[in-house]
C-alpha cells in the first residue's frame, strides 16, 4: 500500500525474470545457468517488458533481497543483457535499518 500511496506501481516479473526459475533445465548441477535463462522464452518476455516500459517512458526499478548487486542475476543476467541491447542501467543500494523494540 506504501508504494501505492508513493505513485508507485509494482509488477511482479518473478517468474519470467527472477533469479530462482520454476523450469528444472535451467539448472546445471543444482546451480542456476544464467546461459541457459537467458535463452528461455519466459526470460526473453520478460526483457521485452522491461524494454517495452523504458521505451515508453516508464521509469523502472528491478528490485531482489541481495544485497550485493555484483552477486546478483540483476547484474549477471538481466543487466547484462540489457547492455548487450544499449539500454541504460544504473544501480540504487538501498541500506534498511530496522529498530527492534
Amino acid at each position: 500500500m506504501e508504494l501505492k500511496n508513493n505513485g508507485i506501481k509494482y509488477v511482479f516479473l518473478g517468474d519470467k525474470l527472477g533469479g530462482l526459475p520454476a523450469d528444472d533445465t535451467c539448472y546445471h548441477d543444482g546451480k542456476v545457468d544464467y546461459d541457459l535463462v537467458k535463452e528461455k522464452d519466459f526470460f526473453k518476455e520478460g526483457l521485452r517488458r522491461l524494454i517495452t516500459a523504458n521505451t515508453n517512458g516508464v521509469k523502472l526499478a528491478i528490485m531482489c533481497s541481495e544485497s550485493k548487486p555484483e552477486a546478483c542475476h540483476r547484474s549477471k543476467l538481466i543487466g547484462q543483457e540489457l547492455l548487450e541491447i544499449i539500454f541504460p542501467l544504473s544501480t540504487l543500494v538501498l541500506r534498511v535499518k530496522q529498530k527492534i523494540r
